[in-house]
């Protein structure tokens, strides 16, 4: 009764090696019956967008066996939507990522309470939060709050649990995160595998880039990735220089709308904060002033930078930690404190918004907002036209009280201008109550 089962997804999702009926391995690995024989073959996919608090995260495995069955144990840090990517996807981002010279310039459907729903009756300390369709698998999200709790269910659910799992899973339960069951549907079991499976994709809230790795630190000797990272800043990934080679690079919202699919995936970012309020910010654009609506979606993409890996994550490094990204350009307050100052030279204004913007945009939100206090008054002019070109809705209130306690009329004009700008809203400088009652109206 022999299963292989190397890693699935490596870098991204992380399953626990869970095997007879149903075995799972490493962040994503197959699930396979006892008499079948599952391989990945070739490197695993892992595409991360993280912006404004929230991440989407897709993974594609390269597979080849007569399992029919097949999924991934993945944990995260909280409640995920999840949804089918089209397999053009990771072709759109190699394509995108092939060359140093390329443009350098500036559906889930719910099943219901389903078979695995009501495998988790009596099982009081797992919850089952989600439980889901997406594409050929069956999905679903558990909050564990017992590591015997956990391996019932998984038990219950016709998973078998090596014992060195439990190691690699209280990790993530001593963390409070979540885990997601991952299958292939009764529609699609039977089919052979031969190739790359259907891609998925995960948006969830997190503070931090996520990629939990841990668990494939079960497979015999490691893994190779193809890591693409999409974010706000350029990010490294420290301790593994030796495995890995890297392309960095800035990519325009011209370019991301050349690519259709790789667009689908992220065409909602501007909406996406943890808190709705960026959501609430857009509809109230759309419906007052269209064409501002328009400018804003248009301008979601700025500053962004696309880093790529390739290499083999050895077992051991997988074992130490999960992987974990630097941002390379993310400025610290002193930094931007400096860089306030420097906007008293009209001269090189343009530079250092440009600057500020492309090393972090809303990441850099609480510096930058300290320019709206500071004793020059070009400096509190220049803050606000920034926090008008991030249209974080986090930095409204901060605009209204220095607009009530403004006594410049140039840095009245270019605050109300950045209210007007991330609002859609024609109100006037002196009109206070009125920019506080929309304020209020984004909470």
């Amino acid at each position: 009764m022999k299963i292989v089962t190397t890693a699935l997804l490596a870098a991204a999702a992380a399953a626990a090696a869970l095997a007879p009926t149903l075995s799972t391995h490493a962040m994503c690995p197959p699930f396979t019956r006892p008499e079948q024989i599952v391989d990945v073959d070739g490197d695993q996919r892992v595409f991360i967008y993280h912006r404004n608090g929230v991440q989407d995260l897709v993974l594609q495995t390269s597979v080849k066996g007569s399992g029919s069955d097949f999924g991934m144990l993945l944990p995260l840090p909280s409640v995920p939507d999840i949804r089918k990517v089209e397999f053009a996807f990771f072709d759109e981002l190699h394509q995108m990522t092939r060359t140093r010279d390329v443009a350098w310039k500036a559906q889930a459907e719910g099943l219901g309470a389903g078979r695995m729903m009501d495998d988790n009756v009596g099982l009081e300390r797992v919850e089952v939060l989600k439980n889901e369709l997406v594409g050929p698998f069956e999905t679903v999200v558990l909050k564990a709050k017992k590591m015997d709790a956990l391996i019932d269910w998984l038990k219950e659910n016709h998973y078998q649990v090596h014992e060195s799992d439990r190691t690699l899973m209280k990790h993530y339960l001593d963390l409070d995160w979540f885990f997601v069951a991952v299958k292939m549907s009764p529609q699609a079991q039977g089919k052979p595998w031969d190739g790359r499976a259907q891609p998925v994709g995960f948006r969830f809230p997190t503070k931090d880039i996520v990629l939990p790795t841990r668990m494939a630190s079960r497979v015999p000797n490691g893994m190779a990735f193809t890591i693409y990272v999409l974010t706000n800043s350029r990010v490294s990934l420290p301790g593994f220089t030796n495995q890995t080679t890297s392309l960095a690079r800035p990519v325009s919202g011209e370019e991301l709308r050349s690519f259709a699919n790789i667009l689908s995936v992220m065409e909602k970012d501007v909406l996406l904060s943890p808190d709705g309020a960026i959501e609430k910010l857009a509809e109230a654009q759309k419906a007052l002033d269209p064409r501002q609506h328009a400018d804003f979606m248009n301008n979601r993409f700025r500053g962004l930078f696309l880093s790529k890996f390739n290499g083999f994550f050895p077992k051991e490094k997988l074992a130490e930690r999960d992987v974990v990204f630097q941002r390379e350009n993310v400025l610290d307050e002193a930094t931007v404190a400096r860089l306030l100052e420097a906007l008293t030279q009209p001269a090189a204004q343009a530079g250092v918004a440009r600057q500020l913007l492309e090393a972090g945009g809303s990441e850099q939100l609480p510096a930058v907002s300290k320019g709206l206090q500071h004793a020059d008054y070009r400096v509190r002019r220049a803050t606000a036209e920034i926090l008008g070109v991030i249209s974080d809705a986090r930095s409204a209130s901060t605009l209204i009280e220095a607009l009530k306690s403004e006594t410049d009329d140039f840095v009245r004009s270019g605050v109300n201008r950045a209210l007007q700008a991330m609002s859609g809203q024609g109100f006037k400088s002196h009109q206070t109550e009125k920019w506080e009652e929309w304020a209020r109206s984004l909470k």
